[in-house]
Order: structure tokens, then sequence, then C-alpha cells
């Protein structure tokens, strides 16, 4: 049990430390986010996504961010800022979710930045078998 213990938690480090990354959904904007998954008892996955777009222009302003989230099941979604709650809508698909995500307060102007976190829960990363587990995290998609 201890030493599924110390595999699990190396591989939670090193899948945070190779999930933070840029990711550009525009030109005009760029994205980074960081990602933390908590592996629930009930082998559910509650997973928190905190992004930052950075405005790189002065004539441009972003107004939302459409994500595509490649889970068939997901529950509990929610978003938010700093200035509270954040609208979002989403879409189905045979092979995911689509959630568009509307902001409060963008950041307007060059090199300014706007931060948010996405929250949801789903099962679809951790499978058991007996004794052990496979944990499956996919990498992040952006549309514009």
């Amino acid at each position: 049990m201890i030493r599924f213990f110390i595999v699990f938690i190396g591989l939670l480090v090193y899948c945070i430390i190779s999930f933070t990354h840029p990711a550009y959904a525009s030109p005009n904007f760029s994205t980074t986010y960081d990602q933390t998954y908590n592996i629930n008892e009930d082998s559910s996955t509650t997973v928190t996504q905190t992004f930052t777009i950075t405005n790189l222009t002065t004539e441009v302003l972003t107004d939302k961010s459409v994500i595509f989230l490649p889970f068939k099941d997901i529950s509990n979604i929610s978003a938010h800022d700093s200035s509270g709650p954040l609208k979002t809508q989403t879409s189905q698909t045979n092979s995911g979710l689509t959630l568009t995500v509307t902001f409060n307060s963008p950041a307007a102007g060059i090199e300014q930045k706007y931060s948010w976190v996405l929250l949801f829960k789903t099962s679809d990363l951790v499978k058991k078998y007996g004794f052990s587990s496979d944990i499956v995290l996919p990498q992040l998609q952006l549309s514009e």
C-alpha cells in the first residue's frame, strides 16, 4: 500500500509539472493554465484548472473562452474569477463536452492579465482493477 502511495504521489507531481505550459487560443492573447487533480476515495476526480489570459494587443478584447473537455462523465461544473461566479454554457458531443465560459470583466489593454478558475468532477480519469488503478490525464484543448 505504501508503494502504491509513493508511485501515485510521484505520478501526480509529474503530471502537475508536465501539464503546466502555455496554450494559445489566439495570436492576440497568451493563455497559460495550471491543472490540479484530486482523486477521491470513490475513484472520481475533482479537477481544478486555473487560467491566466494575457492581452497582447490594445485593439482586441476577449469576453469568453471555449474549452473542449474530453470526458463523458462530468458534473459539478463551475467557474469563477476574483469578482465571483462566471456564466458557463455546455454542449455535449460524442467525444466530450464543449464548455463556453463568459467573463465578468476581461482585461483591457496590452499586457493586462485576466485570471479565472474552472472546477469540475469526473469519473473518467481513474479506472480500478482489483488492487491497482490506471490514471489517464488528457491534455487540455482550447478553441478560439
